[in-house]
This record gives C-alpha cells, structure tokens and sequence, in this order.
C-alpha cells in the first residue's frame, strides 16, 4: 500500500464543509478538476465517508475515469448501541458493502470507525467484525479516527487498529505534548493528520460567538508567519509536514486552484528546525476553539 504524503479530503466534494467555506459543495465537473489534479500532482491517496454527502459516489466517479492504484480511506458510520453483536456485525458488513458499491471498488484500502466509541460497543463486537472483514479481504487496513489524546492513545494499545487519524495543527499540539507521534511510529501504526487549517477558521474574518478568545492564539501565529516572511496557510501545512510520525496530511480543497497552492506549499517542504520549535512553544489553543464539535452552530 503506497501512501502519498498528501491525502485528498473530499468532504466538501459531497457537502458544504468548513466553517470558511465560501464557495459550497462543487459541481461534478469541478470535483472532476479537483481530483484529475490531484492524481497529475502524485496524489494517491483519498479520504472520504458516507456522512460527507454523496462524497463516495463522486470520488468513485472521478477515480473510475483515471484508473490507477489508489489507497481510498472511508468510514464505519455510528453504529446504533442498542444493537446485539450479531445485529452489529451485519451492519457494518451492510455498511462497508455499500461504500464499496459508491465508490465501484472490489475492496477498501482502509476503513476506520468514524465514531472513537464504538471499537467498544458490545465488548468490542464491532471491532471483531472489522477484523472479520478485514480477514476476509474486503478491507487491506482497519483503525479509527479519533478527537482526543486519550482516544489516540488506547488505539496505540490495540493490536488490530492498524490506522489512527487524527487533528492535529498550530493551535492544536496535544498529540505532540504526550509523544504520541513518537509512539504511533514506533508501534508500526499509519497516522493521518487532518484539520491543518482547522476546518477554515484560522482564515474566517469574523470568528462565531464563543470563540473570540482563539484571536489571540491566531494573531500570535499571523505575527510569527509575517515575521518569517510566510503565509499563515503556508507555515500551518508546512509545520504539520515537519512532524515526525506522520504518514499522511489530509487536505480538503473547494477548488482545483487551491489545491494546486496548496501543493506548491508542500514543495517547499518542512519549516526551518527553529521555526518548529518556537511554534511549539506556543502551546495549545482552548479546548473549545480546536473541537469542532464545541463550536456555536
């Protein structure tokens, strides 16, 4: 399984997604763009999910039109904890066979659990029926993607998560402060990154109500990236890149131009050791402002 560095997210293929996403969902023939530039640029690597809208029917599409050896990352969606472990394993058989079918593909190259919890439903049922499917062949890797150090960690300390994804970005270094990178790397787990530019917000103008205290944390980070002559989009995908134990960074793009900067940015490879290291030093954002489930809606 050949991973790009890179990793197209296709969330707002399907949806409207990010909290600055002023353009909406693209059109097919955008979403066409978008992904036959990724694939001229040497991307390999797509995630995708069934809650992101019809996303695996339009990455299926577009991948169908340029055939080649793709590693396509969806999702288990949240299992209903009501269900008996029978009734469970059925469904996620039911639910990977359909992202199969959205996305015309005999296999998944890696499936997560969308929803940390439920490798735990049922004594694990869940889990065992993943590692079922997997056995059988309809899925190459399994893992989850998790939102807190404490749920990346107890994926460390199972043998069958073979994937975690993760956030991680300048506002957010908790993964960093426990070494978790440094553990996932050593243990053989694949780690994705995803929320670089925490779904847009290090760039929206006019912050919601409830998150006003994360302009202070912005404008340290705006003030460094002038300093060094950088873009804040710029240093916030360069610094992820310089991390160690990370094998792939997610990026959602609205536009085929944009992800074409963006992968300018990426040539210009990891930020300077002493950049790093004082980004480090600014810590973590509040819990609020890099959650996004803890945002005002």
């Amino acid at each position: 399984m050949k991973i790009s560095r890179i990793c197209l997210g296709t969330a707002q293929l399907g949806m409207d997604y990010g909290i600055n996403n002023l353009t909406g969902k693209p059109g097919l023939e955008e979403s066409r763009s978008i992904v036959r530039a990724a694939i001229e640029r040497g991307i390999t690597t797509f995630d995708t999910a069934p809650v992101y809208g019809d996303s695996e029917q339009v990455l299926g599409r577009c991948l169908g039109e340029w055939p080649g050896e793709y590693v396509v990352v969806s999702k288990v969606p949240a299992l209903d904890w009501k269900s008996v472990p029978q009734a469970v394993a059925v469904e996620i058989r039911k639910r990977i066979e359909t992202s199969l079918r959205n996305l015309g593909a005999p296999k998944l190259s890696i499936c997560l659990f969308h929803r940390f919890e439920d490798m735990y439903l049922r004594g694990r049922a869940a889990l065992n029926a993943l590692v079922s499917v997997r056995d059988e062949g309809l899925v190459e890797k399994i893992g989850c993607s998790v939102y807190t150090p404490d749920e990346a960690e107890s994926c460390l300390r199972l043998p069958a998560c073979e994937v975690i994804q993760v956030p991680f970005n300048l506002a957010d270094k908790r993964l960093l402060e426990v070494g978790f990178f440094r553990k996932a790397k050593a243990s053989g787990k694949l780690v994705f990154a995803r929320s670089v530019y925490l779904q847009g917000l290090f760039f929206k103008p006019e912050l919601p109500a409830g998150l006003a205290d994360f302009e202070t944390f912005r404008a340290k980070l705006e003030a460094l990236a002038v300093r060094e002559g950088l873009g804040l989009a710029e240093m916030a995908l360069r610094y992820v890149l310089s991390v160690d134990g990370i094998d792939s960074v997610i990026t959602g793009v609205e536009t085929a131009a944009q992800l074409g900067k963006n992968l300018d940015l990426v040539e210009k490879g990891m930020l300077p050791e002493r950049l790093v290291e004082e980004i480090n030093g600014l810590g973590t954002s509040a819990e609020r402002a890099i959650d996004p489930r803890q945002w005002p809606r």
